[in-house]
């Protein structure tokens, strides 16, 4: 049985070419501002700038 008053909805946005450059241009304002601005979460930045720094498309951070 799930309890709807506690459940918690996930939503899967695929990151835009726009959106992978912000981030590469912008690390010096640091995660949580990136995730304020695009309107994603923390833990979706990191696990982006993880992704990108294994593939070698992101070099700091």
């Amino acid at each position: 049985m799930i309890d709807d008053e506690n459940s918690v909805e996930f939503t899967v946005k695929r990151w835009t070419k726009e959106e992978e450059k912000f981030l590469r241009e912008n690390l010096e304002i640091g995660v949580t501002r990136i995730a304020e601005t695009l309107g994603r979460s923390y833990s979706s930045v990191m696990a982006k700038m993880w992704h990108m720094k294994k593939k070698g498309a992101l070099k700091n951070g």
